[in-house]
């Protein structure tokens, strides 16, 4: 299904890939000006082998596919894939706060986990 030659446009138009989209591409924050890289409507047009090959080689574009592929096949099944942290109240009186949130990925058996935090 996904490819190291899929672009962002394809794999946000997945159904159910758009709900993740803030959490898959780089959105810009209001009142901030340190956002890099190219603008979303550029970005949707790189395929994982180009943002692999830009970013680092130790970027794998063929395990990115695998990776989207795994979400795609969890929204099929109706597994849940995202938690918003902050209601909606919060997210329209902060912006800051529209792209926080939590992203689950069951891996099917109980074992080791990793809580990843990142921040702006």
């Amino acid at each position: 299904m996904f490819t190291e030659e899929s672009t962002f446009e394809e794999i946000l138009s997945y159904p159910g890939m758009a709900d993740l989209e803030k959490f898959i591409m780089q959105q810009p924050v209001e009142g901030r000006e340190d956002t890099v890289g190219p603008a979303p409507e550029e970005m949707k047009k790189i395929t994982l082998k180009m943002l692999a090959s830009a970013v680092s080689p130790a970027w794998n574009p063929r395990s990115m596919a695998k990776g989207f592929q795994a979400i795609a096949s969890h929204l099929d099944a109706g597994i849940p894939m995202k938690q918003e942290i902050y209601s909606t109240e919060e997210r329209k009186t902060d912006p800051t706060k529209e792209r926080a949130g939590l992203l689950w990925f069951p891996a099917g058996k109980k074992g080791p986990f990793a809580l990843v935090c990142a921040g702006l």
